[in-house]
C-alpha cells in the first residue's frame, strides 16, 4: 500500500480513499469501474487524531506519538522486526510490571 493513499472502501459502485496532503487528509471518491474521481472532503491531521480518540470505547485506548519519541519507536520496531504497536505494548507492560512490584 502506498504511504500517500489509503483505500477506505468500495460501496454501492463507488470507491473511497484518503490521500495525505501536507497536514491534511483528503477524502476522494470515484466510480468503481471508472478512473474519474472527485474530492468529497478534507480534514486536518490533528482532527483525525481527535476523531480516533472520540471513537474510543471502554475497551479501547488511542494514543499518538510524534517528534523524537515517534522516531525512536519506529527505529526500535525496525531493529526488532516487530510492529510499532508491539514496541509500545511491551514498553507499557514493562512499566506496569515494574510499578506493581514496588507496591
Amino acid at each position: 500500500m502506498s504511504n500517500e493513499k489509503f483505500d477506505l472502501l468500495d460501496f454501492a459502485g463507488f470507491k473511497y480513499w484518503f490521500v495525505k496532503d501536507a497536514d491534511k487528509v483528503l477524502l476522494f471518491r470515484g466510480p468503481s469501474n471508472n478512473p474519474r474521481q472527485e474530492m468529497a472532503g478534507r480534514i486536518e491531521a490533528n482532527r483525525v487524531r481527535d476523531l480516533s480518540q472520540w471513537l474510543n470505547t471502554e475497551d479501547r485506548l488511542t494514543a499518538t506519538f510524534d517528534g523524537p519519541m515517534a522516531n525512536e519507536i519506529k527505529k526500535a520496531a525496525g531493529e526488532l522486526g516487530i510492529p510499532e504497536t508491539m514496541v509500545i505494548q511491551n514498553a507499557v507492560k514493562l512499566f506496569l510490571d515494574i510499578g506493581s512490584s514496588k507496591g
